[in-house]
């Protein structure tokens, strides 16, 4: 809750009580520690996943041997963000990868279920869901099993809108609409965009300039013409892809998937923090080869710890500056991020 307003779905909210009273029992230690433990189980979970789905993929003849699910583990982003952040989008990754190795598995049902579930506990998770869908439709008018396939998505849908209702129901009696307030917020902040780091500093000297009303004009225009520039590339690369022999394999709707979350990030999500870069590495670690996309979403990935540096280094005050333990403390969160630039 933020101010009577609810920023997250609520069956995350009912998770995280459950986890919290749990944490308590365990005194301060439990506190300090529960949450990093829960969040590090899920990446170790997601990477074994991975892995599974990348066996499946071997199985049919469609990847040679990759070394990207061992990447994924030990991506320093995801270690640090998961095991000393703790950041819930750890379950939210967790249950697309258990979505997609059921979905590759042929049961489609249950994994789009959990994939649905994902954005009952981060709404952002939905934009994987159209991927998924469509590479399941092209299967389908492939094998000439359309209906079948409609029926599965119909009852993965109907099975999901339950357990919508179920957890969203108590809230929306408690406090009504506002229950959709969080979708709107996280879509309506700006400052702290990708796009908005280049062009906030020069904010003070615009206004001067050209007044108010223009800056917000202006804003607006370029907030638009880079979502424009993201959807260009976006589709640039989906026309390459869009043979028949690729659209009938996973890995372009896995590329086009990661492809489309960091563009989204770059370009149009109007709210960036560095963890939000997580998101686009799952669907990229079940590619063939370290490919383009591959490496855009690594690079992307590592250049967001750019934000701790500052803290790192510095810590809360900039005067810790001659810390030798807060300098050593930068060193060894970002020595990892050295070593993995070597495999890119």
């Amino acid at each position: 809750m933020n101010g009577g307003k609810i920023m997250y779905p609520p069956l995350w909210l009912e998770i995280n009580k459950v986890f919290w009273k749990i944490s308590e029992s365990f005194g301060w230690l439990g506190q300090m520690y529960f949450y990093k433990l829960i969040f590090l189980l899920c990446h170790l979970l997601t990477s074994w996943i991975i892995y599974k789905i990348s066996k499946i993929f071997n199985s049919e003849g469609g990847l040679a041997k990759s070394n990207l699910p061992l990447l994924y583990l030990l991506n320093p982003l995801l270690l640090f963000e998961f095991a000393v952040n703790a950041h819930f989008d750890a379950l939210m990754l967790l249950l697309i990868a258990g979505g997609l190795y059921l979905v590759f598995r042929k049961n489609t049902i249950i994994g789009l279920w959990l994939i649905a579930t994902s954005i009952l506990i981060k709404y952002t998770a939905i934009i994987f869901l159209p991927f998924v869908i469509g590479y399941l439709l092209y299967q389908a008018f492939e094998n000439k099993k359309v209906k079948t396939t409609l029926i599965k998505i119909v009852i993965a849908g109907l099975a999901s809108i339950a357990l919508a209702a179920i957890t969203f129901y108590p809230y929306w009696i408690k406090i009504g609409p506002r229950i959709f307030d969080g979708i709107s917020r996280q879509s309506d902040w700006f400052i702290n965009s990708v796009f908005a780091t280049f062009y906030v500093p020069i904010i003070s000297i615009y206004k001067a300039i050209f007044g108010h009303q223009i800056f917000s004009v202006s804003a607006k225009f370029l907030w638009i013409s880079l979502i424009l520039v993201g959807l260009a590339i976006f589709i640039r690369y989906c026309l390459k892809k869009a043979s028949h022999k690729e659209l009938v394999t996973p890995f372009v709707w896995l590329g086009a998937s990661g492809l489309a979350v960091t563009l989204f990030l770059i370009f149009a999500q109007r709210s960036f923090w560095p963890w939000y870069a997580t998101w686009a590495l799952l669907p990229v670690a079940l590619l063939k080869t370290k490919d383009k996309i591959w490496r855009l979403t690594t690079i992307f990935s590592l250049s967001s710890l750019a934000f701790y540096i500052p803290l790192a280094f510095l810590g809360q005050n900039s005067t810790n500056i001659l810390d030798t333990w807060q300098i050593l403390y930068g060193v060894v969160v970002f020595a990892p991020v050295l070593f993995y630039l070597r495999q890119i």
